[in-house]
């Protein structure tokens, strides 16, 4: 009877140690459980944190931050929209300024192929053949013998 008092004390021993063994496993998995929850109620905390700190900076004093942020942007797009029709207009005065010149250019060119046909005679010297071709017809098939 004795070895199986042995036997069963040895069993029991074992099972002592599987259950110490256990225990210690169980302790460490509920140990890094619990830390990592902790991890997450940190970050969820950090969260609720940043979202208050925007609500109060967007909606703080009963809206007025929105407001005033609204009114900075407001500011600022009337500032881009002003400096873009300066930019609009700098660019349309610099087109009429060469359109200008263009035409100045042009009108001379024209001018001067007019005023060197007057000034050739090319009208009058023109008018006067047909006339003389008029008045005389014979003197012009002699000129073209």
């Amino acid at each position: 009877m004795k070895t199986s008092i042995d036997f069963t004390q040895l069993i029991l021993d074992r099972l002592d140690k599987l259950e110490g063994k256990l225990d210690t496993k169980l302790e460490s998995f509920f140990e890094q459980f619990n830390n990592r929850l902790n991890a997450i109620e940190d970050e969820v905390n950090g969260l609720k944190d940043q979202i208050t700190y925007m609500r109060v900076q967007i909606f703080g004093n009963g809206g007025k931050g929105l407001q005033k942020r609204q009114e900075e942007l407001e500011k600022i797009v009337e500032e881009l929209c002003a400096t873009n029709n300066k930019l609009k207009i700098k660019k349309w005065d610099a087109y009429k300024e060469w359109g200008a010149w263009i035409i100045r250019i042009v009108g001379i060119i024209i001018m001067s192929i007019v005023g060197s046909s007057v000034w050739c005679g090319f009208p009058s010297n023109h008018f006067n053949k047909t006339q003389q071709q008029l008045e005389n017809p014979i003197k012009q098939g002699e000129i073209l013998r």
